[in-house]
């Protein structure tokens, strides 16, 4: 997408209406085939009705780039008494048509080719199995259940009594019986037929064809009745009538056509059903072949078997008729043979001629007006069919499976960020994008040789439909790297790769989510050079083993226009010669937009203390440094992270801002600052200890982890029932201050209040001890809070906005007493003590913030009402990060000490950009040990 001219009309689709007469009488059309190629395959119904189906397959001759294919949609119609016309063709010619009853039809709307604009040839795969006539054998299933054939018996009943396709006669003239029989031993046999009448055949000449494939004769019988009979071995020698000189036998003549060449091989012609190609079956005789030296071929055309099985059992048939030697003879018999009708057998004896034989009557011929002789013409019989196939018949041909359209299982679908849209989009129309317009394209690796390319297909989830796209994608050059990659590794190794060759200096590559800048590639040694982090990403660390997308020119897109936060719905479709794999076998990806163009690009050239992405800083101060990168500027190039836009005077955005948020290794907040307008930021890190305030009130103001405290009033007074030490004296007029706030950013992290106090007044009104309030005011999840003894004698937590959360029960503390008072937070859980006995345990999750310049202890500083704590204050200890108490614990009245060993810190820095309310697509997350 990106870096790319725009498209160029090189040719159209063209569109097309098609109506097409398919046959009188179908049952279902199951496959079409477009020059040869499958634009559909399933199973429409006439027990469904009319219908309409939609054919989706525009790649199905090579789509865009070479002739489009089939797109749009087929009404298949059957051609019912009450069927109305075409509503397609009604829109297209008006009401006044056709309503093409009485035979079956097709009416085609949508793409026929491109580029192209000559039509090709459409074929229909058609199924008709069904009868009124004995429907249970009607059908004969073959191949496994893969070929639908129809039993002889009763295309020769329809032949005779269809009003549509046939003579039309009354069921009546008809010997049912005899069709019921031969239809139960054709459907025992396994004997079905896919053969098709056309309207030019004679229907004698189609009836012909069915007997001379299964082996029968259909006649007019004795009784008047259209009969059918099998040539079969079905009969018993014994019950067969006999006929001699001294029986009926009146003349005997051998026929002329006995003496004809006999074949050594039968090569029958059959048509396979599932591929719809010609193949050959084939009986030898070796016998004859010895006898002549060499083979003699006799060619014989049996369309209508559908399966090598029944073509091999044909085929030895033919062969045995035709080797046996057999003799036809011309008989009078006088009327003791009247009971013989076409097909019975019977035996012939001649003393005379020396014959004893089964013949079978083939013709008949009685002449009643002189002396009632009966004629018949016979043969000897050798007509059976053999039970089961002699030879080895080859598999039934299937679809080649390396040529059926699989699943695509290699590919990423991203949403386009702000380069692709700018190397195809003209400024013009790029500057009125829309920020909450979202584009997405996706890459994909063939998964096998022969799918040759690929169509997308998406929707919005919850829609019904799927858009497919027109234009078909070209598979990806990919590589695997070998090693572990570095934030700013430049060289990589690589292994597998696929489409190399296609691969350029400069275009743009993705590693998992970062993109990156190819400046050099070496096949033959494997090796790669490129540039991190362009585009609107950082750098990331990547695995070995991590797949590298050389993506630019090898995008496919839908170039739907989305709005933000949807949840979009992604199908791949292979395509093959074959077709396109369906959508319903192809795995759904879901995505949401997130309006990724309009997003700022995240700063480039980050770093800590000078140092591009550390492993560890030895100091307590971080300096990070960054360079602006601006999307507009940057256009469709593709420019590394370490460039970046340092003069402000080019930056077309100046609204651009940062966001930088520090992290302790449990991911909970240290530090943040927004909207940095400036390109560095610096932060003491004050975590080595977790002691953030320790003040020990025993005749002097010293605190041990380093504020800095204003006295304002207070004096320090001995009381030996609170500390022999000495303690600090507060009244209704003095408190003390700290503006070193940073001491006391708790966050949504642990922590632990204590202090030892002696209160001399309760019941007037409450008294605060840590005051962390500035009014009201929240900033969403963070609040402003104060630790409260309130006037009924309870110990809070008070949070802005939102009052007393907190409370332990009332009545508490009383005047003159002495506690040690602890608030301690562990995983969200707050527990008050008292003299070391839990008094309170509430979930308290709040974002507790320092949102004020002072602080103060013993006072409210920051509203008119000053709330004073009035009384005796022995220590402080503030900890942040650790609960210390979460049961009951002993009181030791010994003076603390202070620990402040530095320790190493884990933290993590996140940076972003942030403007006009958009955050940046990506952010730099760095992971860094803090040493002091």
């Amino acid at each position: 997408m990106g870096g790319k001219s725009k498209k160029v009309t090189v040719g159209y689709w063209y569109y097309a209406t098609l109506k097409a007469g398919i046959a009188l009488k179908l049952d279902e059309i199951f496959q079409i085939k477009v020059s040869d190629k499958v634009a559909f395959n399933g199973r429409i119904k006439k027990t469904q009705g009319n219908q309409s189906v939609y054919i989706n397959h525009p790649g199905l001759f090579g789509g865009e780039k070479s002739e489009g294919g089939i797109q749009g949609s087929l009404e298949v119609r059957w051609g019912g008494n009450n069927q109305q016309p075409s509503g397609i063709l009604q829109r297209l010619l008006g009401s006044d048509i056709p309503a093409d009853r009485g035979y079956v039809s097709t009416v085609y709307d949508g793409k026929l080719t491109a580029l192209n604009p000559y039509p090709k040839a459409w074929t229909y795969d058609v199924r008709r199995y069904t009868s009124p006539f004995y429907p249970e054998k009607s059908l004969i299933l073959l191949a496994d259940g893969n070929i639908y054939a129809m039993n002889p018996a009763h295309m020769l009943w329809e032949s005779y009594t269809d009003i549509d396709w046939g003579s039309g006669l009354s069921t009546a003239a008809i010997d049912e019986l005899a069709f019921k029989k031969a239809a139960d031993t054709l459907y025992d046999e396994g004997f079905g037929l896919c053969l098709a009448w056309k309207v030019s055949d004679e229907l004698k000449t189609f009836r012909q064809q069915v007997c001379d494939h299964i082996g029968a004769k259909v006649f007019t019988s004795r009784n008047g009745l259209i009969s059918i009979k099998l040539i079969r071995d079905d009969y018993n020698v014994d019950n067969l009538p006999i006929f001699d000189e001294n029986s009926g036998l009146l003349k005997l003549d051998y026929d002329s056509l006995n003496n004809v060449t006999v074949p050594s091989k039968v090569v029958v012609t059959y048509k396979d059903a599932v591929t719809f190609k010609e193949r050959p079956a084939m009986a030898v005789n070796l016998a004859v072949v010895q006898s002549q030296g060499g083979q003699s071929v006799q060619p014989m055309d049996f369309k209508g078997l559908p399966t090598g099985e029944l073509a091999d059992r044909v085929a030895h048939r033919e062969l045995k008729i035709r080797t046996s030697g057999l003799k036809r003879y011309n008989l009078s018999f006088d009327r003791r043979a009247f009971d013989l009708d076409i097909g019975d057998p019977f035996i012939l004896r001649s003393v005379e001629r020396n014959i004893n034989s089964i013949l079978r009557v083939e013709r008949t011929e009685e002449n009643f007006l002189t002396d009632g002789t009966i004629k018949i013409a016979a043969i000897q019989d050798l007509y059976g069919l053999p039970k089961a196939s002699i030879n080895t018949i080859p598999a039934i041909e299937k679809t080649d499976p390396d040529n059926i359209p699989v699943i695509i299982e290699q590919y990423r679908i991203i949403e386009a960020p702000y380069r692709e849209l700018a190397g195809l989009i003209d400024p013009a129309n790029l500057e009125l994008l829309d920020r909450t317009s979202c584009y997405f394209f996706v890459i994909a690796a063939s998964p096998k040789g022969t799918c040759r390319n690929y169509n997308l297909a998406s929707r919005v989830k919850g829609s019904i439909h799927y858009t497919l796209t027109d234009s078909v994608g070209d598979w990806c050059p990919t590589a695997i790297t070998e090693n572990d990659l570095g934030y700013l590794d430049k060289t990589v190794s690589i292994t597998n790769g696929i489409l190399l060759e296609d691969v350029e200096k400069g275009m743009a590559a993705i590693i998992n989510d970062e993109i990156v800048r190819i400046d050099d590639i070496d096949i033959a040694n494997n090796r790669l050079t490129i540039s991190r982090g362009c585009v609107d990403t950082v750098p990331h660390k990547h695995s070995a083993n991590s797949i590298i997308w050389f993506y630019d020119g090898f995008e496919a897109s839908d170039t739907i226009e989305y709005n933000s936060n949807l949840d979009i719905e992604f199908k791949l479709l292979s395509n093959t010669s074959m077709g396109q794999l369906e959508q319903s076998k192809a795995p759904t990806q879901l995505l949401k937009s997130v309006g990724r163009q309009a997003r700022p690009y995240p700063p480039g050239n980050f770093k800590i203390n000078g140092i591009a992405y550390p492993k560890q800083i030895n100091s307590s101060i971080l300096n990070i440094s960054w360079a602006s990168r601006n999307r507009l500027l940057q256009a469709d190039k593709l420019i590394d992270t370490t460039f970046g836009h340092t003069d402000t005077n080019v930056d077309l955005n100046t609204s651009t801002a940062y966001n930088l948020t520090i992290l302790d290794k449990n991911n909970h907040i240290l530090h943040s600052a927004n909207n940095i307008h400036n390109t560095s930021y610096s932060w003491i890190n004050t975590t080595s200890s977790p002691v953030k305030v320790f003040l020990k009130l025993e005749n002097n103001l010293l605190d041990e982890a380093g504020a800095i405290w204003t006295n304002n009033g207070c004096t320090f007074v001995t009381d030996l029932e609170l500390s022999s030490k000495g303690s600090l004296k507060i009244g209704e007029n003095s408190y003390l201050s700290t503006s070193n706030v940073s001491n006391f950013e708790i966050g949504n992290r642990d922590f632990t209040i204590e202090f030892s106090i002696k209160p001399e007044k309760m019941g007037e009104q409450d008294q605060v001890i840590f005051d962390f309030f500035n009014g009201y005011s929240s900033n969403g999840s963070k609040v402003t809070w104060q630790v409260v003894i309130t006037s009924s004698g309870a110990l809070s937590l008070w949070i802005s906005n939102i009052g007393y959360s907190f409370s332990s029960p009332s009545t508490i503390f009383e005047a003159g007493k002495c506690y040690h008072v602890a608030m301690s937070r562990t995983d969200n859980m707050l527990k008050f003590f008292i003299n070391g006995k839990n008094v309170m345990t509430k979930v308290c999750s709040f974002f507790l913030a320092t949102m004020t310049p002072t602080i103060g202890l013993g006072t409210q500083l920051n509203k008119s009402s000053s709330y004073p704590y009035v009384g005796l204050i022995n220590f402080v200890i503030f900890t942040v990060g650790i609960g210390k108490y979460i049961q009951d614990y002993q009181i030791v009245n010994v003076s603390p000490t202070f620990d402040n060993q530095p320790t190493e810190s884990e933290m993590t820095i996140e940076l972003e950009a942030v403007c006009d309310g958009l955050t940046s697509y990506q952010k730099h997350r760095h992971l860094v040990n803090v040493m002091g």
